[in-house]
């Protein structure tokens, strides 16, 4: 017992040094048992469909929320899943529903909105995603104007 207590100890504390990954989650229908789902720690592009989801779900939304309440709480007081890829629930990016722009001329967007993606959402998702930062860019979740 002692083993096991130690050996969860070690595990918990190897993720939490992981480089943008979670603690592990309970997996899905493991009926209660000790079983759990744990992300590699590879970039976003070479995880499967549940482990994105996942990831998603259980890192990106947690990091992001606080920070786009933060810039704009009355916006996205509801922030969540649909806040960037819409209602639809096959979540491609980039997102038709989100505006459309123009990266070399960002003159239309409020100078405050632009500065909170540049300087907080890209660098973020970039770490969180496991990208270089121009990976995580504009056109990664907007659509070309």
């Amino acid at each position: 017992m002692r083993a096991a207590v130690a050996l969860a100890g070690l595990v918990s504390l190897t993720g939490a040094c992981s480089s943008h990954r979670s603690a592990p989650k309970p997996a899905h229908g493991s009926g209660g048992g000790s079983a759990v789902a744990v992300l590699p720690d590879v970039p976003f592009a070479d995880l499967d469909r549940e482990q994105r989801a996942q990831l998603m779900r259980d890192v990106v939304v947690p990091a992001l929320k606080p920070r786009f309440q933060a810039h704009d709480p009355a916006k996205h007081a509801g922030f969540g899943c649909a806040t960037c890829h819409g209602a639809s629930e096959r979540f491609e990016m980039p997102n038709p529903a989100l505006p459309a722009i123009d990266p070399r001329d960002l003159t239309a967007w409020h100078a405050r909105d632009v500065e909170f993606m540049e300087r907080v959402v890209v660098p973020e998702m970039a770490r969180l995603l496991g990208r270089a930062p121009d990976g995580a860019g504009c056109l990664a979740c907007h659509v070309r104007k």
